[in-house]
């Protein structure tokens, strides 16, 4: 699983490749070895377009250990965070919470350390 690269690969593998947009199946996944986070989504506004660009998903090692619903949980987390940056939502916020849930994940936070 640590040798998925990208979010529609992830998905897949997991059997949730349905939940996640068509557009982001590219983004890439960095398996990294954080111990503050098990997830981080990364997005940018391109000054061009205007348009919010998703840059990868960093998920830390801890998951692969963690059990398959963590996985799947952080995960659609962190795809929620992806579209909300869309609409200009950043942090947990009530459009991500709602995203949140409308993948499937638990709409809320889990400080990590």
């Amino acid at each position: 699983m640590s040798r998925a690269t990208t979010l529609g690969s992830l998905a897949k593998y997991l059997g949730i490749d349905g939940r996640i947009p068509r557009s982001l199946h590219s983004v890439p996944i960095r398996w990294t070895s954080a111990r503050r986070y098990l997830g981080l989504s990364r997005a940018r506004r391109c000054r061009a377009t205007g348009r919010v660009e998703p840059l990868d998903v960093r998920l830390s090692r801890r998951l692969l250990v963690m059990g398959e619903a963590q996985m799947v949980d952080t995960l659609l987390h962190e795809v929620a965070h992806l579209i909300a940056f869309g609409v200009g939502e950043t942090g947990h916020g009530r459009v991500w919470r709602l995203l949140a849930a409308g993948l499937g994940a638990r709409p809320e936070t889990e400080v990590t350390a």
